[in-house]
């Protein structure tokens, strides 16, 4: 019996071994075949990883290819635009010398030079004289002119016709205006409050040129005339009518 027993025992724990190596061995297989699915997991995951970078970088390729397009057409479109401006300048800068060779050609057949000044003259305005010609000035010299007493504001007419050949500020004689008539004769206008006339501008009798006022460091309002001939002063009133 006790002999049985062993054997029982023995073939039990056999029975076990065999159990236990089987189950070993197929622990083994298990992992083994976890182990080499694991590495086909990973290749396989670096497959995807290596395919997915390879799109990012054609995706990346494609994007760089696109802004490159982008970046010549708005090169393109830059470059036309900066045509368009330069065309523009050049048809602006054409207009401009035409504009200017028309304004030539008109001041040219314009009648820079008159007939002169004839006795007989309109006043530039009307108004007491205040001082006249050849008398003393009161801070000193003469007076080369006449001055023409004229409310702030008054219209200051041309005595005769011609082109306006200087109109601007000249100090002591505030906004001055001159006009040449012709036969090297000019009438000067000084101390106006503001000038309506250009240079280059034609003007008939009667014309208003100007603006009296009191500019040039003058206290009451006035308009300062003179008639120069041949660059020398000449008495006014022998000119002006009566």
């Amino acid at each position: 019996r006790l002999g049985q027993d062993d054997q029982r025992l023995g073939g039990l724990i056999d029975s076990l071994g065999g159990q236990i190596q089987a189950a070993k061995k197929a622990e083994e297989a298990r992992r083994a075949l976890e182990a080499k699915r694991a590495e086909e997991a990973k290749r396989a995951e670096q497959a995807r990883l290596a395919e997915q970078a390879k799109r990012a970088e054609e995706v990346k390729r494609a994007e760089l290819a696109r802004r490159s397009d982008e970046q010549q057409r708005s090169a393109q479109a830059l470059a036309a635009q900066e045509e368009q401006q330069i065309e523009r300048a050049r048809r602006a800068a054409q207009e401009q010398e035409r504009a200017q060779t028309t304004r030539a050609a008109e001041v040219a057949s314009a009648p820079q030079s008159g007939e002169g000044l004839k006795k007989g003259l309109r006043w530039p305005l009307r108004g007491s004289v205040m001082a006249r010609f050849g008398t003393d000035r009161p801070e000193g010299g003469m007076w080369r002119g006449v001055l023409i007493k004229a409310n702030d504001g008054a219209p200051v007419q041309a005595v005769g016709g011609g082109t306006v050949v200087y109109a601007n500020w000249l100090r002591g004689f505030g906004n001055l205006l001159i006009v040449d008539h012709g036969e090297q004769y000019l009438s000067v206008y000084a101390y106006n409050q503001s000038l309506l006339k250009q240079v280059g501008d034609s003007v008939r009798p009667g014309d208003t040129i100007a603006l009296a006022g009191s500019t040039g460091g003058q206290v009451d309002s006035a308009l300062y005339f003179e008639i120069r001939h041949r660059g020398a002063a000449v008495d006014p009133l022998m000119f002006l009518s009566r």
